[in-house]
């Protein structure tokens, strides 16, 4: 099946995906305020270099990952995120 190219020119801004109110509750900000096409990854920084991550949608499965090698890897699915974002957050 062929996706029109429609699909791949939509434009998405961040604060219409799954992720930004989550990021930004927790003091994430965005790296771009939007992204094209049908899969999209969103930068965010933190004051924490430690602790940027990568939020994508429009794959198998919405996740996110971190983005620096201090202090280990961490990632998951969109449903982990929150959990992830408060675990670090009550360590400080």
């Amino acid at each position: 099946m062929e996706i029109p190219q429609s699909v791949h020119e939509k434009v998405h801004s961040v604060e219409s995906q799954w992720h930004y109110t989550i990021m930004t509750k927790y003091g994430y900000k965005t790296e771009v305020r939007e992204r094209k096409g049908l899969v999209r990854s969103y930068n965010y920084s933190s004051s924490n270099d430690c602790k940027d991550i990568t939020c994508s949608t429009g794959v198998n499965g919405d996740h996110w990952f971190t983005r620096s090698e201090c202090g280990g890897w961490a990632g998951g699915y969109a449903g982990e995120l929150e959990d992830y974002l408060r675990s670090i957050t009550e360590t400080k």
